[in-house]
């Protein structure tokens, strides 16, 4: 007898061929002109036929969720262009890819205040991957896939492309109102390229490496970026920045809450330095910060975790706010957490604050600040104001300026034991007439710092000490050396991380090269165990000498 047609079966039919039939091309090849070269040489396109909505989709031909977009070539664009313009989205767990394939570069004059190399604004689940390998962060960065300016810079400087000759602002990634978006393995580089102290023609705040505003759950991950007013404007909930090296800026980060506050910014892993190719002469047109938190309207920032960075190199001269600067009402009412941090400076070179944090519930644990041979001013950590509380400070190393540590007026401590088990260096051995500042508390003496009655602790720094720089014996990457008095000179803080998320507090269990902490008994101060390797990443070398 025949049986009847299963009609289950018919159904797994029809959703089979659906899926065959209407799912989005598995790789798409985009070359400068459309012929096929390098990787792309299976029925390649141009960047037109990118940008054009029409080849975005479901469609078996259409990029879409699940899609690589291979990139081969030099794709060269007038000024002011946009190069791609993404005109879809990715899905949950199936994110388009936009993969630079080897030796790929992305390059104008200018990327103009209207353009930018690639364009995801209003997307999600996209991916952008450059392709580099190693680790920006740590100095070990290979580049790839390059996005760079050819002609904007100082005028009449040495720019890629020749003499420099413009001035229009411009953007390498712009990420504005997306979310899911990932941004990693990128060489970005000359927005602008300022190289004369007398250059006051550009406006900071229209170049960038990555505008990204508000933009949530997005990650930068191991990009070199260099030469720009600001390398990186992200805003929004959820953001991590990791593991990359930002140099030659006047602005490295630039968190702005606006009207809306966020929630959650990792920063960590990341190699800060150099700005001082935006020092500038009267009327000091550039303030520069390596990581810049501010209000700009009635919204904060509200769990920031900073840890595991490194900044180094030359600050600058000239209108310097500090490595940090997280400003005052930056974030009311939310937690700022900045922990395993190593900072130095250039010999000679000053700030206001190293690390200013003068809003939120600070903690601020296991830094270490070091080497800022100075005695004409500013503070090496400087912590706190009317809006701001004091919940923890402890564990940290502070090799000051003009002084090691200051306290600000107003700043509301948690109780006596918040501010302990730091280690000051004494900077009477290099002429500094004074090591701790509480308004209208200047003094040298631990014992009278240790006196200072702050709000909510009339004494403090207990358990701290204040050392000579020959009997903190730092190496130059700021690992203790044996027979250092920062060795077991920290409290315990485990039960404060453990079981925390990482990225986030977690973290704070391990020091700044990933070594554990111990699960008992004292801890080092500063951001390194004793015996951890702590090699501080060179400047990127030969990413200049990249054939174009």
């Amino acid at each position: 007898m025949k049986r009847p047609p299963n009609p289950f079966l018919a159904i797994i039919f029809v959703l089979a061929f659906s899926t065959l039939g209407f799912s989005s091309a598995t790789n798409v090849y985009i070359t400068p002109d459309g012929s096929g070269q390098g990787a792309c040489t299976s029925n390649p396109q141009n960047p037109a036929w990118f940008n054009s909505a029409s080849n975005w989709g479901s469609g078996a031909s259409q990029i879409g969720p699940g899609t690589t977009v291979h990139l081969c070539g030099t794709f060269t664009f007038a000024s002011g262009a946009t190069g791609l313009s993404a005109q879809g989205s990715g899905a949950v767990d199936n994110a388009i890819t936009i993969l630079f394939e080897s030796g790929t570069i992305f390059q104008a004059p200018d990327w103009g205040s209207g353009g930018a190399a690639i364009r995801l604004d209003g997307a999600s689940y996209i991916t952008v991957d450059g392709g580099g390998t190693g680790n920006a962060g740590a100095g070990t960065f290979a580049p790839n896939g390059i996005i760079q300016a050819t002609l904007s810079g100082t005028s009449g400087g040495a720019c890629i492309g020749g003499k420099c000759t413009q001035n229009k602002g411009g953007t390498g990634i712009s990420a504005t109102s997306t979310n899911n978006i990932t941004i990693k393995n990128l060489y970005i580089r000359d927005m602008y390229l300022r190289t004369s102290f007398s250059d006051q023609a550009p406006d900071w705040a229209s170049y960038f490496c990555i505008h990204a505003s508000p933009s949530s759950a997005l990650t930068i991950d191991n990009n070199s970026m260099t030469d720009s007013g600001e390398i990186l404007a992200p805003n929004g909930n959820t953001l991590v920045i990791s593991n990359n090296d930002i140099s030659n800026t006047n602005h490295g980060l630039s968190l702005g809450a606006g009207s809306t506050t966020w929630t959650g910014a990792y920063v960590f892993g990341n190699h800060f330095h150099d700005m001082a190719s935006w020092d500038a002469g009267s009327p000091y047109p550039y303030h520069h910060d390596g990581i810049h938190i501010f209000p700009g309207g009635p919204g904060f920032y509200h769990d920031v975790y900073i840890y595991n960075n490194r900044f180094d190199g030359d600050i600058g001269s000239v209108s310097v706010t500090g490595w940090i600067y997280a400003e005052k009402t930056c974030c009311t009412g939310g937690n700022v957490y900045v922990f395993n941090n190593v900072s130095s400076t250039s010999p000679g070179r000053s700030a206001p604050a190293l690390f200013g944090l003068y809003s939120g519930t600070l903690f601020v644990a296991n830094n270490t600040l070091y080497q800022s041979f100075y005695t004409n001013g500013g503070v090496a950590l400087d912590v706190g104001m009317t809006d701001a509380t004091l919940n923890l400070h402890q564990n940290n190393v502070v090799w000051g300026q003009s002084y090691d540590s200051k306290i600000q007026s107003g700043t509301a401590v948690n109780g006596t034991g918040a501010l302990n088990y730091n280690t000051y260096v004494d900077g009477s051995s290099y002429g500094n007439a004074d090591n701790f500042t509480y308004p209208g508390h200047d003094t040298q003496s631990l014992v009278a710092w240790r006196s200072t009655a702050l709000p909510g602790a009339s004494t403090h720094d207990a358990n701290s000490q204040l050392l000579s720089t020959s009997q903190i014996m730092l190496n130059a990457d700021g690992t203790p050396q044996s027979g250092s008095l920062i060795i077991a000179a920290g409290t315990n803080l485990f039960s404060t991380c453990n079981g925390k998320p990482k990225p986030g507090l977690g973290a704070l269990c391990s020091d700044m090269a990933g070594n554990p902490r111990p699960t008992s008994g004292a801890w080092d101060a500063g951001a390194y165990n004793f015996g951890s390797q702590g090699t501080p990443p060179p400047k990127p070398t030969g990413l200049a000498a990249v054939v174009h």
